[in-house]
């Protein structure tokens, strides 16, 4: 349930943040072709911030549905037991990688926050915004590989190991494919 829930507010979230971004673009576009005096690098500054944070907000789930790219073509010759543990490699990696980018994102954003770092657009924004997406992202991240390596480890059902099988390539024999020009 409370997954579920997660799931729901990190798609709306994303979502927002996606809408925010495409309306903002939207509106510049219109005031470049009406009034061209008044354009600015700031809209585009803003949509940059607006879709890295979505990004980062959307990967969560991303990891948690097992979306994020990977190799299932070993995955899937593998015995119950095999795949267990390689998805359990899988989820510490995870895991120790999102660690690591959560702390060093979290020392580059209060490095940004203590030097009052901006950008160079027009509207001077903090940059510890932008970094910030970096800890945050990874800190969801880190809590759904944490949920995922212990459901693998304590609670184990094979529910949890979902692999994409392959497409069956086409038969070379296949009189309909033959008959084509």
């Amino acid at each position: 349930m409370i997954s579920k829930s997660w799931n729901r507010l990190e798609a709306w979230l994303t979502g927002l943040l996606a809408l925010f971004a495409l309306g903002t673009a939207i509106f510049e576009m219109f005031v470049r072709l009406a009034i061209p005096a008044w354009t600015s690098d700031g809209p585009e500054e803003i949509i940059v911030y607006t879709l890295v944070w979505a990004l980062f907000v959307c990967a969560s789930t991303l990891a948690a549905e097992q979306r994020h790219v990977r190799v299932d073509i070993l995955l899937i010759h593998f015995p119950q037991q095999g795949k267990r543990f390689a998805e359990s490699v899988s989820a510490l990696a995870g895991l120790f990688f999102s660690v690591m980018l959560l702390y060093y994102g979290a020392l580059a954003a209060l490095e940004a926050w203590e030097l009052d770092e901006r950008s160079v657009s027009m509207l001077r924004l903090p940059l510890w915004i932008y970094y910030t997406c970096l800890p945050v992202g990874c800190l969801l991240l880190s809590l759904r590989y944490t949920i995922r390596l212990i459901s693998l480890i304590f609670f184990f059902k094979p529910a949890l190991i979902v692999t994409h099988e392959t497409l069956p390539l086409p038969k070379a024999d296949n009189p309909e494919r033959e008959s084509q020009p």
